[in-house]
């Protein structure tokens, strides 16, 4: 793999965010360690004297085991804090934490939240490292008494070329240089956000590069299907919906790999998988996939990425086939985050225990059943709701808000849902509010669409006293609604959508002939 250089400007923040946590912290504590011969009172005024908070989904747990382990590599005492989003309601907890002898590391979000930190953490003992798009004020971006760290503010785009986890790494690779076997974790983080669609570019290209050159991740060239089973079922049931001659079809699928040179079962009888094929095996087991697609003319040469997909194999895990691919262990982090088993993700992570892995792996196949129910209920009846520039579902008692805004984004590329707008999905939240997430494709970036700016905006104007405006990516943000306000901030939100089309979104979306 060609050597790729970390973005200087970049680095350079990140550098300065380090210095900061060395002045506010790390020369703190050797004062109070030289404050007592024995030490043992300011260890335990110290102990767990990092705070770190983040984000319950991939990309965050991802990002606070970085930190995590980082700072375990210092010696210095620490303790995890995950949570659903940095909402208002957590800042008197998290401001008591921020005591002097404290410090407080917000990894995977804050940068929508700047309004909060200066109200409530006015000594400026925190690090915020996020990766989403800053809140901004008519006079630009709010300046926080802590530092804050966040890619945009180095023309880098935090949706696409580097994650929270990604933002986390390069902090403990500033750190200490040895932090680069952490690099992995950072490419998983940036495989649950999605941001490996079309392969790597960026800043999260050159965190691939660290962890490929360090025998940390291998790199896997193959059809886009299933690793894990079988290869007929894989190429009947998981290959993209682009190539429907295997649909459903066992039996021709079966023909097809055995017709290319491939055995699919073992002189045992077993079923072979993806993961079981020599190197020449899946060389030609894609191949005969490129040229059948070609030949069907379901796409032209450059659209090989449509079939071909990038994977990234984790050597730490290749002890554990079930996650071993970055996409699936992407996966199971997501289900331990979303069905409140944080400290379980945080543990496979950290740790890397046998028992913690067994235990993840059973909850992500109650994940995998839940996101399935809840897509099918979603796809039937008449549940998506239709507007000019955007389309909306609510969950009811179907889908709780720890899965909406996955259902969201596997509804945006469902083929049977047809229609080329954002979607938002709403679900039950706590007492008086809904969950909203939305999610767009990148056709709708390109066009002008920006989730995040459209969200802030509607909920300025529905609400102009709140503090919490939500947010996110261009592709992908969210908020907390009233339930007495949801069909009004719907209403808002379609016009905010189609102003940012230029005022004519569905022309602009070719949705006037489906209307």
């Amino acid at each position: 793999m060609e050597q790729i250089k970390h973005n200087p400007k970049l680095m350079e923040i990140i550098g300065e965010s380090v210095l900061y946590f060395t002045k506010n912290y790390i020369e703190k504590r050797k004062t109070y360690l030289n404050q007592d011969k024995s030490g043992e009172e300011s260890r335990e005024k110290l102990l767990g004297s990092v705070q770190v908070y983040s984000h319950y989904d991939t990309d965050g747990l991802s990002a606070g085991s970085i930190i995590a382990k980082a700072l375990d590599r210092e010696e210095i005492g620490f303790q995890v804090t995950i949570l659903k989003q940095l909402e208002e309601q957590y800042f008197d907890k998290i401001r008591e934490n921020n005591r002097e002898e404290k410090f407080l590391i917000f990894t995977d979000f804050g940068s929508g939240q700047l309004n909060l930190f200066n109200e409530y953490l006015p000594n400026g003992n925190f690090i915020i490292l996020d990766h989403h798009e800053i809140i901004k004020t008519n006079d630009g971006i709010t300046n926080v008494k802590g530092f804050h760290v966040n890619p945009y503010l180095a023309e880098v785009n935090g949706s696409k070329e580097v994650s929270g986890a990604g933002m986390a790494y390069l902090f403990a690779l500033s750190l200490n240089p040895k932090n680069i076997d952490l690099s992995y974790l950072a490419i998983i983080g940036a495989t649950g956000d999605i941001q490996n669609s079309g392969g790597f570019t960026g800043e999260n290209k050159a965190i691939l590069n660290d962890a490929v050159t360090n025998n940390l991740i291998e790199l896997e060239t193959v059809p886009i299907m299933s690793r894990s089973k079988s290869l007929s079922y894989s190429l009947a049931y998981t290959l993209p919906f682009t190539i429907k001659v295997f649909r459903n079809d066992l039996r021709n699928a079966t023909d097809f790999i055995e017709k290319a040179g491939i055995k699919t079962t073992t002189d045992l009888g077993e079923y072979r998988t993806l993961a079981d094929l020599s190197p020449l095996e899946k060389k030609k087991l894609t191949s005969s996939l490129v040229q059948l697609a070609l030949q069907l003319g379901l796409f032209d040469p450059s659209e090989i990425e449509k079939i071909i997909n990038e994977n990234y194999l984790l050597r730490p895990y290749e002890d554990y086939p079930d996650i071993y691919d970055a996409k699936d262990f992407s996966k199971m982090l997501n289900a331990c985050g979303r069905l409140n088993q944080s400290s379980l993700g945080l543990a496979v992570c950290i740790i890397k225990s046998k028992e913690s892995i067994v235990r993840a792996l059973e909850l992500m196949k109650k994940y995998s059943e839940s996101l399935k129910s809840g897509i099918e209920w979603v796809q039937s009846g008449n549940n998506i709701v239709q507007l000019d520039s955007i389309m909306y579902f609510y969950g009811n008692d179907v889908i709780n808000e720890n899965i909406i805004g996955v259902i969201s984004s596997m509804v945006i590329f469902s083929e049977n849902i047809g229609k080329n707008k954002p979607i938002i999905g709403y679900a039950n939240s706590q007492e008086g509010y809904y969950k909203v997430s939305a999610r767009c494709k990148k056709t709708m970036i390109d066009k002008g669409v920006n989730l995040s700016e459209a969200i802030r905006n509607v909920m300025r104007e529905l609400m102009p006293n709140r503090k919490e405006l939500g947010g996110g990516h261009s592709a992908a943000a969210g908020a907390k609604i009233p339930v007495n306000k949801m069909n009004l901030f719907l209403e808002l939100l379609n016009k905010k959508i189609n102003l940012q089309l230029g005022g004519d979104g569905k022309k602009r979306f070719g949705l006037d002939k489906f209307v």
